[in-house]
C-alpha cells in the first residue's frame, strides 16, 4: 500500500451531504491531510475550498493541531463526480463535512 493507511480509509468515505459555504473540508493527498473551509459554492457539484491554518500543539512531531479560518489560505476548485469529491488541478480527494489535518513528519 502507497501513503498512509488512514489516508487511503478516508478516501473510500462517500459524501452524500450537500456542499454549504462555511463546511469543512479535507483534502486528502499522499500522506499528508489539510483542513480547508468551503468559501463558494459554484453549483451542487462545484465549489471553491481554501486552506484554513494549522498550528501544530504539543511540539514537533504532534499532529495534534489547533485549526482556523485563513483569509489569505490558498485556494482550491472542487468538482464532484459520482458522489466523488476532488482538487481540480492534482485530483487529490477530498472529504466534505469534515476537517481534519496531518503532517507525515517521516517522509
Amino acid at each position: 500500500m502507497i501513503g498512509n493507511l488512514t489516508n487511503r480509509l478516508l478516501e473510500r468515505t462517500e459524501n452524500d451531504k450537500e456542499i454549504k459555504v462555511g463546511m469543512g473540508a479535507t483534502i486528502i493527498m499522499f500522506s499528508d491531510r489539510w483542513a480547508c473551509t468551503v468559501v463558494e459554492v459554484k453549483s451542487k457539484c462545484s465549489a471553491i475550498i481554501q486552506r484554513d491554518k494549522a498550528k501544530a500543539i504539543g511540539g514537533f512531531g504532534s499532529n495534534n493541531w489547533e485549526l482556523s479560518r485563513d483569509e489569505n489560505g490558498m485556494k482550491f476548485e472542487i468538482f464532484c463526480r459520482n458522489g466523488v469529491w476532488k482538487t481540480k488541478e492534482e485530483k487529490f480527494k477530498v472529504i466534505i463535512d469534515k476537517k481534519d489535518e496531518y503532517y507525515d513528519y517521516e517522509r
